[in-house]
């Protein structure tokens, strides 16, 4: 794609940023930019000028764009801005990989709940299916069980009934052989495993709330059930990335 086709494309995509900023409820002021890097959108708070930067990649998914949108939704929603902003201080990579990834599967429920956002996240969805057809290798992926939480949520919680029953083969042939390669991998083993499903389970059974410090409580539980990391470190880390 060229820079005038970009620049076209983003062009277009303003107005389609306003409408689904609009149905969000979203007062803030957004900058549209694009990137030259696949997999690059996200948002980012220029704090200075009291406005936030939409990056976008022209061929990612435009449920992504939405998605990120969703961040600031979240935010509003739960009065706690740190759910779409980036934490300054000194972050456990690790730590921030799993709350964030968590955070997304929270922002995309919410917007799920949209009818006119909902058949972005299914057609999101597909293209995961359609992307793992040859099977899932987590071998050179950074924190494979950060992904597997999201996908476990998204493709068990957020589905309407009449796609749930049509996708329920492949739904439960994903997750299975995600769940092979994790074990297979010693990243986890069953015991662990039936845990975080647990936790995942008792989630889902939040994901209505409006309570940041809801959310934020069942993360910091996941991340103790998982175990990778001591609890005075989650602890210490939980509070620098969402200044509780």
């Amino acid at each position: 794609m060229t820079n005038i086709e970009i620049i076209s494309k983003i062009k277009d995509l303003n107005g389609f940023v306003n409408k689904y900023k609009k149905l969000l409820s979203i007062k803030e002021d957004i900058e549209l930019r694009s990137s030259t890097q696949p997999g690059d959108t996200s948002i980012v708070c220029d704090c200075n000028n009291k406005k936030w930067i939409l990056i976008y990649f022209p061929d990612d998914p435009i449920f992504l764009l939405i998605h990120e949108l969703g961040h600031l939704h979240l935010a509003m929603i739960t009065k706690c801005v740190y759910f779409a902003k980036q934490p300054n201080s000194n972050i456990n990579r690790g730590i921030f990989q799993f709350v964030n990834t968590i955070v997304d599967a929270i922002v995309n429920y919410k917007i799920s709940r949209f009818d006119k956002i909902y058949p972005f996240f299914i057609n999101y969805i597909e293209t995961v299916f359609n992307a793992t057809k040859g099977g899932i290798n987590i071998v050179n992926m950074p924190f494979p069980l950060s992904h597997y939480i999201d996908y476990y949520l998204e493709l068990k919680f957020y589905f309407k009934k009449s796609e749930l029953e049509s996708l329920k083969p492949k739904i439960e042939r994903f997750l299975k052989d995600y769940e092979n390669q994790l074990i297979l991998n010693r990243i986890l083993d069953g015991k662990k495993l039936s845990l975080i499903k647990d936790s995942l389970e008792k989630l889902s059974e939040y994901l209505d709330s409006a309570e940041s410090s809801t959310f934020i409580y069942c993360i910091t539980k996941i991340l103790k059930i998982i175990k990778m990391w001591s609890n005075g470190l989650i602890n210490k880390n939980i509070k620098n990335i969402f200044q509780k």
